[in-house]
C-alpha cells in the first residue's frame, strides 16, 4: 500500500491477509516517493486481521513514512507466532502507530527502529488495550531510534522487552497515563 489514506470504518469491513508462503507474505505500508506519507485508519468497529503475516511498516528507504491510526473500538489482530510487526524498517524511514482506542493483539515479535542507518519507529497510545505476546525490541539497528509513549490505556508485554538493542540506537519510553 503506497500513499493513502486508506480508511476502514465500520463493523462490515474486515481484511484478512493469510500467509500462503511462510516467511514471504507481507502487508507492506510504504511512503510514496518523496512527497507522500501513508496513513491507514481503523475506526469504529473495523478489524484488520493479519494471519501469520509479516506486517512491515516502512518508508521504503525514503524520507516519507507510514502511520496506522487505531480509534474507537477498532481491532488490529496480528496472529501467529511467526508474525512480525516492524515500526520503522528501512534506512532513514519512520513507521508508527497512533492508538486512540481499540485493541491490538500481536502474537509475534514487535520491533521499533529495525534497520541500520537511521530507522525510526514509534507507538503513541492515548487509550485502548494491547496484548503483545512475544518479544518487543526497541532501537534494533545501528543509529536507529524508537519511541513508546503511553498517555493512557493498557500496554501489556507477554515476552521480554529489549530496550536499546543496538549500541548506537536510542530508545525512549515515556509513560504519563
Amino acid at each position: 500500500l503506497s500513499g493513502g489514506p486508506l480508511v476502514f470504518d465500520g463493523l462490515d469491513v474486515a481484511l484478512k491477509v493469510v500467509n500462503m508462503s511462510p516467511g514471504n507474505n507481507r502487508f507492506l505500508l510504504t511512503g510514496g516517493g518523496s512527497t507522500t506519507n501513508t496513513l491507514l485508519v481503523l475506526k469504529n468497529d473495523a478489524t484488520l486481521t493479519l494471519d501469520n503475516t509479516l506486517m512491515l511498516l516502512s518508508g521504503d528507504n525514503n524520507a516519507m513514512g507510514t502511520k496506522v491510526s487505531i480509534r474507537d473500538s477498532a481491532k488490529l489482530d496480528i496472529s501467529g507466532s511467526s508474525s512480525l510487526l516492524q515500526l520503522g524498517r528501512g534506512a532513514n524511514t519512520w513507521g508508527g502507530i497512533e492508538q486512540r482506542g481499540g485493541f491490538v493483539n500481536s502474537e509475534g515479535v514487535v520491533s521499533f527502529g529495525y534497520n541500520n542507518g537511521g530507522s525510526f519507529g514509534t507507538w503513541e497510545m492515548f487509550a485502548g488495550t494491547n496484548a503483545i505476546s512475544a518479544d518487543v525490541m526497541f532501537a534494533v539497528g545501528s543509529d536507529s531510534r524508537a519511541g513508546l509513549y503511553i498517555h493512557g490505556g493498557k500496554f501489556t508485554f507477554g515476552g521480554s522487552p529489549f530496550i536499546g538493542c543496538s549500541q548506537t540506537g536510542r530508545a525512549d519510553v515515556f509513560i504519563d497515563g
